[in-house]
């Protein structure tokens, strides 16, 4: 959306103007270490926080300073490298599942003119994609940071509030 609204040009021209960790060219840099992590480590992953330690060591950068990143600045990378592919494609099936029932929650509060769950059911749609979309530029909703848990919390609370409201009725 934020591309249609800005243009491409324009998108990009803001993604590389952020002066945190080298703009687009920066996480260019950083994309490209988390590939070859997957690719050296697709089944197992290198673990959970341990991004900056392989990356300093095994792939170092030429931007950045040894022990400065720790992590892929991408959710879906930062699944992938942490836990492997296996793991993103779990995590990928999780993701979609709350999708799923979310949008369950909005159709039967629409159907039913149960406004609360089909408000509940259009927050934890757009909570997906605010999660989506700020996944492709950065991973602090993943792992050993402190807003990780949050998600799991919105994804626990979707499926409650599914439960009450649809799961009752079937």
């Amino acid at each position: 959306m934020l591309i249609y609204l800005l243009g491409l040009n324009a998108f990009l021209k803001v993604l590389a103007s952020s002066d945190a960790i080298g703009g687009l060219e920066g996480r260019l840099e950083i994309w490209s270490r988390a590939i070859y992590m997957i690719q050296d480590f697709p089944f197992t992953g290198i673990g959970m926080g341990s991004f900056g330690e392989v990356a300093d060591t095994l792939y170092p950068f030429f931007s950045y300073s040894a022990g400065t990143l720790e992590h892929a600045h991408n959710l879906f990378l930062q699944i992938a490298v942490a836990l492997g592919i296996p793991g993103l494609i779990g995590w990928l099936i999780v993701l979609g599942s709350v999708g799923a029932i979310s949008w369950s929650l909005y159709r039967f509060g629409r159907e039913n003119n149960e406004r609360l769950a089909a408000g509940l059911g259009a927050g934890f749609l757009c909570s997906q994609l605010a999660l989506i979309v700020h996944g492709m530029t950065d991973a602090v909703t993943w792992g050993m940071v402190r807003p990780a848990p949050f998600v799991w919390v919105i994804w626990g609370l979707a499926v409650a509030a599914w439960s009450i409201f649809v799961g009752e009725k079937k």
